[in-house]
């Protein structure tokens, strides 16, 4: 559980901490030395007043329990708002609450920026039909808000809709407050043969995870079976031009240096982030780009930040059994 402690005791918000301009974020406040209640409902219970930046907010009087005050935030200037609960054994206030303005990029203190890699649905190649499913697990006592998405209830698991298929995968921001207790399953699979595979399982890569020096994709190999396809994101969304180097195996010597473009379907200029979940992106084929891999067993993939951070993976396809295996950095 996240706390935000304030100078003036006696009041704090157990979550969440923030919330849109716009109003309507649901928080938990514990205020219980501004109260006089023993009981678990506020329709049996002197009802407190509670304000955010001079703004009344709702009482939620269904959702009392041991002075923790569930309230709806009012609509407010973007900053920190001064909240006061005035109840019946007095008044206590604190500036613990932040307002975000929601047509601006995600602020990096109150959001983590995570990328779902693939999101697409439909025909493939020898015969397949392709789906992306990406489950959420919200493990907190709180309702959380993603930047830009609609709300997930507490201690629910559910599916995310991102709409059509994106080749470049998608952006998904959730509340930073709340991340060691946010969990995410994504999975992909050929709906024409789910009888023999039921699918793979494609990692959802948290911001931590996204690399800002050289990084090497391990053992892909190199069989006429299977179609090797490499993926590099830009997860800040910056078109920008990155160095990828293939190396053989074992004696480790360089095959072949190519550049790669990567490009957003809705750019951010570099060092200044904008509300864009499209990451910048390229995806190739492994031989097509580097037929100098022709030959060998197995190969080493190295990426090479140029500008900002980035993320890669290898998809290695079975053309017969549609099996897809991902190769991510380690």
């Amino acid at each position: 559980m996240f706390f935000v402690r304030d100078a003036n005791p006696g009041i704090s918000v157990e979550g969440p901490s923030f919330g849109p301009t716009t109003g309507g974020t649901e928080v938990i406040l514990d205020a219980w030395d501004a109260l006089n209640c023993m009981g678990t409902d506020l329709n049996i219970c002197p009802l407190p007043t509670v304000t955010f930046g001079g703004v009344p907010a709702t009482v939620e009087t269904d959702k009392f329990v041991h002075g923790a005050l569930a309230v709806i935030t009012p609509p407010n200037p973007k900053g920190m708002a001064n909240v006061v609960v005035a109840g019946s054994r007095g008044t206590k206030s604190g500036r613990i609450f932040r307002y975000y303005e929601p047509n601006e990029a995600p602020p990096s203190t109150m959001f983590e920026r995570l990328l779902v890699p693939v999101w697409g649905f439909g025909p493939g190649a020898f015969g397949s039909n392709w789906r992306t499913d990406v489950t959420v697990l919200n493990n907190t006592y709180f309702e959380i808000k993603p930047f830009g998405r609609s709300p997930i209830a507490m201690l629910s698991t559910e599916s995310l809709d991102f709409g059509d298929s994106r080749a470049g995968g998608v952006l998904f921001f959730p509340p930073a407050d709340f991340s060691s207790q946010i969990g995410f399953g994504s999975t992909i699979r050929d709906t024409s043969r789910q009888s023999e595979d039921y699918g793979t399982e494609i990692p959802v890569v948290r911001e931590n995870e996204f690399r800002t020096t050289p990084f090497s994709l391990l053992n892909v190999p190199i069989d006429a079976r299977f179609r090797d396809t490499v993926r590099i994101y830009n997860p800040d969304s910056v078109d920008e031009t990155v160095i990828v180097q293939v190396y053989a195996m074992g004696a480790g010597n360089a095959l072949a240096t190519r550049s790669v473009v990567l490009l957003s379907g809705h750019p951010c200029a570099l060092y200044d982030p904008c509300a864009s979940d499209d990451p910048a992106f390229a995806m190739f084929d492994l031989q097509t780009m580097f037929p100098e891999v022709v030959g060998q067993q197995w190969v080493r993939v190295q990426v090479v930040p140029t500008l900002s951070r980035l993320w890669a993976m290898v998809t290695v396809t079975n053309n017969e059994t549609q099996h897809v295996t991902a190769m991510t950095p380690q």
